[in-house]
C-alpha cells in the first residue's frame, strides 16, 4: 500500500509493489507528513482516518448521489460499531479493520440491483449485526427497515 495525499489533500491509499524495506521507509514518511496535516495524532489514529477516508471515498464512488445526511450517517457507523462490539461482539472483531469493505459496501450492493419506493417495508429476517438492514435503512431514509 502506499499512504499520501490526493490531488484535493485529502489522504490516498494506493497499492503498489516494491521492497519491504523501500515500503516502510516510504510509508513512515508519508504517514509523517499527512499527521502533521493532522495534528500530530497517534500512529494507528492516522492509519484509521487514511484508510476510512479511502473507504468512504469508495461509498461515494458507487453511490454518488448520497445527501450530506446520509454521509453523515455512514461516518458515524465506524464509532457506533466500535462501542458495540466490545460490549457484545456484533461482528467479528477481526473484521472492524474492514467495516465499510466487508460490511458496509457489501450491504449495499443490492441497491445496486434493486431500489426500495418510499414508504415500502421491509424485513431482513436473520440479520447479523445489522447488515445489510442498517446500512441499506441509511440509504433508503424513507422506507422501514
Amino acid at each position: 500500500m502506499f499512504f499520501g495525499t490526493s490531488k484535493s489533500g485529502s489522504p490516498s491509499v494506493k497499492l503498489i509493489t516494491s521492497s519491504p524495506l523501500a515500503f516502510i521507509s516510504r510509508t513512515l514518511l508519508l504517514i509523517t507528513n499527512v499527521c502533521e496535516k493532522l495534528i500530530l495524532l497517534s500512529l494507528s489514529e492516522c492509519f484509521s482516518i487514511i484508510i476510512l477516508n479511502k473507504l468512504k471515498d469508495n461509498l461515494e464512488k458507487y453511490f454518488p448521489n448520497l445527501t450530506d445526511q446520509q454521509k453523515e450517517r455512514f461516518n458515524k457507523l465506524e464509532e457506533l460499531y466500535t462501542e458495540w462490539n466490545e460490549k457484545i461482539n456484533v461482528i467479528s472483531r477481526k473484521d472492524m479493520d474492514s467495516l465499510y469493505e466487508k460490511h458496509i459496501l457489501h450491504s449495499l450492493g443490492i441497491a445496486k440491483v434493486m431500489e426500495f419506493a418510499p414508504n415500502t417495508k421491509v424485513l431482513d429476517i436473520g440479520t447479523g449485526g445489522g447488515f445489510p438492514g442498517i446500512p441499506l435503512a441509511i440509504l433508503f431514509p424513507d422506507s422501514h427497515f
